[in-house]
């Protein structure tokens, strides 16, 4: 964590994890963030082309309606990370919200890593595993 942030050209800041009060220090809150799921096992729902998606790092874009909301969206699955007040929440499913992939079991507020909430692979494309959150300025 002591590489400089991305730049964010939005200029919004997630206040319940960065500036005066937040665990992150005062530095503007990243653009983008880098979501790695980690020791996930394919679920019975997961086609070639989830599963290899699934297994690749992906780079989450702070969404402009909501300055504590990072999104990643694309015909083949969704990736959501809300870092609210109470706890941090990233959630990744298929396009159409058919099946999901990883649910994170709610972790402290600014958590940057956590388990998977999915522990069976019957319904689902992926299940148990962990992520591990990043945002540094490689990602620009």
């Amino acid at each position: 964590m002591g590489t400089p942030l991305v730049e964010n050209p939005q200029g919004l800041t997630c206040l319940n994890c960065w500036g005066p009060a937040g665990p992150f220090g005062e530095d503007q809150t990243p653009e983008i963030m880098r979501v790695a799921l980690l020791e996930i096992q394919r679920g019975n729902l997961a086609t070639d082309e989830q599963w290899n998606q699934l297994q690749k790092p992906t780079l989450l874009y702070q969404s402009s309606l909501q300055n504590c909301l990072f999104v990643a969206e694309n015909d083949i699955l969704h990736w959501l990370l809300f870092w609210r007040p109470a706890d941090t929440q990233l959630t990744v499913g298929d396009a159409p919200g058919s099946g999901n992939a990883y649910q994170s079991i709610p972790a402290s507020p600014c958590q940057i890593d956590g388990t998977n909430s999915i522990l069976a692979p019957a319904g689902s494309l992926a299940y148990v595993g962990r992520h591990v959150i990043e945002f540094s300025e490689i990602f620009t």
